[in-house]
């Protein structure tokens, strides 16, 4: 448990302690262990779901039949703040600004330097990973599929937030969403046209080749992390001979008719939720 993810981790060592001060007859209240006991299973339970959700659809495996890659897996995952988020999404604000583009194609260096000079605020990200604070992941479904319009606000500060930031810096928070897969996802454009008709939308385009020999590397280097997390080697039974085994492979791949078919379909995609096939 020493091991569990920031949130879930805190929540463990306070019932270890209320558990501590039951047994030790200290006279903690019931409804104060019960709270807490409660707190960490939800926990652990949506760290276990949202774990076999990111296997199968952005690892693109099958789902391990032993419990220990959920293990490993929940160490860099923030399960008690995905609960929060969407629990308080009704008091949280959109972004005004995205900046979006291929992976490979520069959107977290432009990120970093659009937050070092105009100190604007990211999204949540449900993972400890570089990437953090930049990405939301939300509308291309990282979060069991849900690309829900309201829901979407879960991922940014609170209007409370954005008001004593104003009061205090006499200026507007700016907040921005920089997903690199929004720009090859068909269906994002006119979410992001539904959501924040205001917005402005910044993308990130790079020389071809250059950058799809980047994302090989950087395709390879995940599917290094699945393996190193003991994940079955078979992909997930909607994908269609992913992942591939080679560049050329890559390429015919995505020149051939059923991924053209795939692209055509999702372009007419509404949500509230994504099928399968489409969450890259």
């Amino acid at each position: 448990m020493s091991s569990l993810p920031t949130d879930v981790r805190l929540v463990f060592w306070l019932w270890v302690l209320q558990t501590c001060a039951w047994t030790g007859g200290l006279g903690l209240m019931p409804w104060v262990y019960g709270l807490t006991t409660g707190i960490l299973v939800a926990g652990i339970v949506v760290g276990l779901l949202f774990s076999r959700f990111i296997f199968a659809h952005v690892f693109n495996r099958t789902l391990p039949s032993s419990l220990s890659p959920y293990l490993t897996f929940i160490q860099i995952i923030h399960p008690l703040s995905i609960i929060f988020r969407f629990s308080t999404a009704w008091m949280r604000c959109l972004p005004d600004l995205y900046i979006l583009g291929e992976v490979r194609c520069g959107t977290t260096s432009l990120c970093a330097m659009v937050v070092d000079e105009m100190d604007v605020r990211g999204p949540f990200t449900p993972f400890v990973h570089p990437l953090a604070g930049k990405e939301s992941f939300y509308l291309v479904g990282h979060y069991w599929g849900c690309v829900h319009p309201f829901f979407y606000r879960m991922c940014f500060p609170t209007v409370i937030e954005r008001w004593l930031y104003t009061r205090f810096y006499g200026r507007k928070m700016i907040i921005y969403d920089g997903c690199a897969q929004y720009l090859n996802s068909p269906w994002v454009a006119g979410m992001i046209k539904n959501i924040t008709p205001n917005a402005v939308v910044v993308a990130c385009i790079r020389e071809p080749v250059a950058q799809n020999e980047s994302w090989w590397k950087f395709e390879g280097n995940s599917q290094v992390w699945a393996n190193s997390l003991g994940l079955p080697s078979k992909p997930a039974p909607f994908r269609i001979n992913y992942p591939p085994r080679s560049m050329g492979d890559a390429i015919r791949l995505s020149q051939s008719i059923e991924i053209k078919k795939l692209f055509d379909k999702a372009e007419g995609i509404k949500g509230p939720f994504l099928p399968s096939w489409a969450v890259p």
